[in-house]
């Protein structure tokens, strides 16, 4: 089995390839999967093992593979944004958390995941808007070195 709070598309976007397709579970909530359909995924994944291309956010990849695999999630209300009677997963604000870290800009470093193809249009719109003037370090992650 497959559970979760299902989410699906009002409209298309790039970070789910332009699908509205599969629903796919809201992770702050949590989700969860049977061993039996972990040990299929696995066997799946060393049959197919994932491309070169984008995976850009990974509960939505994960259940376009089990949708491919013919599984779909089964939406249960029992995956909470919040606590509630009923849960059994609710998401936790980490606010509370953030101010007592102590971190300074200087210790904190900001990962850009790209890939070659994108550099020439999407790099010098992040450096022009917001990496340049980072008090952050930025640090692009690529397929090659040319960035």
């Amino acid at each position: 089995w497959y559970l979760g709070r299902a989410l699906k598309d009002e409209q298309m976007s790039i970070i789910h390839h332009y699908q509205q397709e599969p629903p796919y579970p809201l992770a702050h909530a949590g989700f969860a999967l049977s061993g039996g359909l972990l040990r299929k995924l696995v066997l799946d994944l060393e049959e197919k093992p994932l491309g070169g291309g984008q995976q850009i956010e990974p509960v939505w990849e994960l259940a376009s593979r089990l949708s491919k695999m013919g599984i779909a999630i089964t939406d249960h209300r029992g995956f909470c944004l919040e606590a509630a009677t009923g849960c059994a997963t609710w998401a936790r604000s980490l606010e509370p958390f953030r101010p007592s870290m102590g971190l300074t800009a200087a210790e904190l470093v900001i990962a850009v995941k790209t890939v070659e193809k994108f550099h020439s249009v999407r790099l010098p719109l992040l450096k022009e808007f917001w990496t340049d003037e980072s008090a952050v370090e930025v640090l692009y992650l690529s397929n090659t070195k040319s960035h």
